[in-house]
């Protein structure tokens, strides 16, 4: 989705969930309130979202503000969101791993296109003990832990 005037109708009560422009963190807020604006050169609509800011102590202090303020990506579902921050986690891991390919031709030339795949070991036969699920530093210094998936 977008911080723009949402196209998506949005539901009072309903839960969305926004990605911070500044942190890249993920939180919900809840659509407390649509308001249409009506003028000669059209109608808009804009809403007023419920934002918790929870502090070290698990206290809540709640924020009402418009959705446009917020300036941070959102989404209508948690999946929506979620599928969004792999995209662009694997697209970056994509953009490391180009360079680094292109950094080992320019050091090490034939040596790299002679290595495959095989050389590897397969998962399974990497010891649990020292198994970890693969993470991702994001360019703001955020990491993500993503999810073994099987083929």
């Amino acid at each position: 989705m977008s911080n723009a005037t949402p196209t998506v109708q949005l539901e009072i009560g309903q839960v969305i969930f926004c990605i911070s422009s500044d942190t890249g963190a993920l939180y919900p807020v809840q659509v407390t309130e649509e308001v249409v604006h009506k003028s000669i050169t059209g109608t808009k609509k804009t809403y007023t979202v419920r934002l918790d800011l929870f502090d070290d102590q698990g206290v809540a202090e709640t924020k009402i503000t418009s959705l446009d303020s917020l300036n941070d990506q959102w989404f209508p579902a948690l999946a929506m969101a979620k599928d969004h921050m792999l995209k662009q986690a694997q697209a970056f891991i994509d953009e490391m791993a180009e360079k680094a390919e292109k950094l080992a031709m320019l050091s090490f030339g034939e040596e790299v296109r002679r290595a495959t795949d095989n050389s590897m070991p397969e998962q399974s036969t990497i010891a649990p003990s020292i198994r970890k699920k693969p993470t991702v530093t994001m360019p703001d210094g955020s990491k993500i832990e993503l999810d073994e998936h099987e083929n």
